[in-house]
């Protein structure tokens, strides 16, 4: 029973002694915790910063987007407090002679500097914390060209669609390169006439049948969602409503936007969506690619053009065939309608009176 009792008491002393070391390797770890928490506190104070200072990221102008401004405002976002921004803008990408390199406290800026029209540019900032700058960011490259809105509704205003609340969906939709083609085309005197503009990262090819279709094949290395624009006038694709207009994408119809924003913004969809504008010379048409590689579009006619053809002249047809026919059923009638029944008196001849001889 001793023994019993000695070895239960060696036990409880052994395990009362393997707890000892765990409790002073916690105090350990508070005092060690303390004593870095209050060096970290003291270099903050002395202005020595230990933690690297994080790059912050550029917004806009977005990357490969157009500005119509020669004064955009650049935008970006920083993950940590910072007591300052350097910002460098330059048409070359090596940075060495920058237009416009400068110093702020905000996250964005609106230059003084007016930017040269039709030219690109190259854009990068860093940050300032305490002293110690951050790594420049990642580059980014915009175009400016002050006139492309106002050509842009040029050419809806030819077709007859009113820019009227559309011009600034336009203008942040190409800010924010969410625009990779807007294709222009009119068919005049026989020939097919067609401009592009903001053709960017994307390599397109199109065909036209005048008063049928229009098929367009584009390719882009660049994943990112983009929308098409298609300005077409009646001769190219002759239509009277906006239902009367068909899009097929990679040869399957797709579903109909909601509106003018909707489409021209097609990363919050992931599958494709068209919108059909209507003016009274021609139609503009929208459609929102949610992921690029090699696609191809075909506009067209919801009934093809030798259909109608058909159709008109079954038309005309029909008319002439309602007024031969009305014709003749008159003529019929008046064959077969009957003799008019003789008189219930006839009447009776008057016989001459007789000659008056004079007297004399």
């Amino acid at each position: 029973m001793d023994g019993i009792m000695k070895r239960r008491g060696f036990c409880s002393k052994k395990r009362s002694l393997e707890f000892r070391p765990s409790l002073a390797a916690l105090v350990t770890c508070i005092l060690v915790f303390s004593l870095t928490f209050s060096l970290v506190q003291a270099d903050q104070m002395n202005g020595v910063v230990t933690a690297p200072v994080p790059a912050p990221t550029p917004v806009l102008p977005s990357n490969g987007g157009t500005s119509t401004s020669l004064t955009p405002t650049f935008t970006w976002e920083n993950t940590r407090p910072a007591d300052s921004f350097e910002i460098q803008v330059d048409d070359d990408s090596s940075f060495s002679s920058p237009a416009i390199d400068t110093t702020v406290t905000s996250n964005w800026y609106s230059p003084s500097t007016l930017l040269a029209d039709g030219t690109g540019y190259y854009w990068r900032l860093r940050m300032s914390r305490t002293g110690v700058s951050s790594d420049w960011s990642s580059t980014r490259s915009f175009n400016v060209n002050e006139n492309i809105l106002s050509t842009l509704e040029n050419q809806m205003e030819a077709l007859g669609i009113s820019s009227e609340g559309k011009s600034q969906l336009l203008e942040n939709a190409i800010l924010n390169d969410k625009i990779a083609l807007y294709l222009n085309i009119q068919s005049i005197g026989g020939a097919v006439e067609s401009s592009k503009e903001l053709e960017q990262g994307v390599d397109t090819d199109f065909e036209v049948t005048a008063g049928e279709k229009v098929e367009i094949t584009i390719t882009s290395a660049d994943e990112n969602g983009k929308t098409i624009i298609v300005n077409v006038d009646n001769t190219t694709i002759p239509t009277s409503s906006a239902s009367g207009i068909m899009v097929l994408y990679d040869g399957a119809s797709i579903q109909l936007a909601n509106n003018y924003g909707d489409v021209l913004n097609p990363s919050d969809e992931s599958t494709p969506e068209y919108l059909v504008v209507l003016g009274e010379t021609g139609a503009q048409v929208l459609v929102s690619i949610p992921e690029f590689s090699t696609h191809t579009i075909v506009i067209t006619n919801a009934l093809p053009n030798s259909m109608l053809t058909y159709i008109a002249v079954g038309g005309v047809l029909a008319v002439v065939l309602l007024v031969v026919g009305w014709r003749l059923l008159l003529r019929r009638k008046v064959r077969e309608s009957p003799a008019p029944p003789p008189p219930l008196f006839p009447e009776q001849p008057h016989s001459a009176p007789p000659s008056q001889k004079s007297q004399v």
